[in-house]
């Protein structure tokens, strides 16, 4: 029985092949937004038994997908939401993907740095995240204005719509406040998330943290708190 796999941005069909060429056993998805990629992608690959084009959204599809792997060249505009609908899907285990530099950064981030927030937590609490590369704009064609990274994720545990769906929101309330106390940030979050009657989860934080220092499963104990004071 053939395997699936999910590409999402056929573009002119260069990755889909390379996919088809390094995933045997594999049948590919491609799916591309653009209609003139599309047709283009129909002609120089359309021919490849392996391989099924899509004309559609891919960020839509991949929220209800059933297939293991995904990859993706990924528009970079869409890299954010990509990673979190991923994270979102249980049935995917691995996904490879061309992203942003700056999308990487936040991804692989640690506690206290610049770059750590919302997609760091999300992503780490739910896969393993490892950065393959990076490249300069100069090594693409048309070359795009930023650097971009090859980043792969492995799922360590499922999403659960409950507990992790409480961790996006209170690190996309408490990361608006990044450099505050994190006791005075996560009280204003937990009164908004939960009620009055949640925010005395704040004894659980030291008192001289701050919102860009907690760490991924302190988050996710808070988040926790939140699920069961609310129910």
């Amino acid at each position: 029985m053939d395997k699936w796999a999910l590409e999402l941005g056929t573009g002119l069909g260069v990755v889909s092949l390379a996919g088809v060429l390094s995933l045997p056993g594999f049948r590919i998805i491609s799916v591309e937004l653009d209609e003139r990629l599309f047709k283009a992608a129909s002609m120089t690959v359309g021919w490849v038994r392996e391989l099924a084009l899509v004309r559609g959204d891919g960020l839509r599809i991949v929220e209800s997908c059933r297939v293991p792997l995904v990859f993706s060249s990924t528009p970079f505009n869409i890299s954010a939401p990509l990673a979190l609908a991923l994270a979102r899907n249980n049935s995917v285990s691995h996904a490879v993907l061309g992203v942003q530099k700056e999308v990487a950064d936040r991804m692989v981030a640690k506690p206290g740095t610049r770059d750590y927030g919302r997609l760091t937590l999300v992503t780490q609490m739910i896969f393993r995240v490892s950065r393959l590369s990076n490249h300069s704009p100069r090594e693409f064609w048309p070359p795009p204005e930023v650097s971009a990274s090859v980043i792969v994720l492995e799922r360590v545990r499922e999403y659960d719509p409950l507990l992790h769906g409480m961790v996006e929101k209170l690190s996309a309330c408490l990361f608006s406040q990044r450099n505050r106390l994190a006791r005075k940030v996560f009280s204003n979050c937990a009164s908004k998330l939960g009620g009055e009657n949640c925010v005395s989860a704040v004894q659980r934080i030291p008192e001289s943290l701050r919102v860009r220092d907690l760490p991924p499963s302190m988050v996710e104990e808070l988040a926790g708190w939140l699920v069961d004071c609310r129910s």
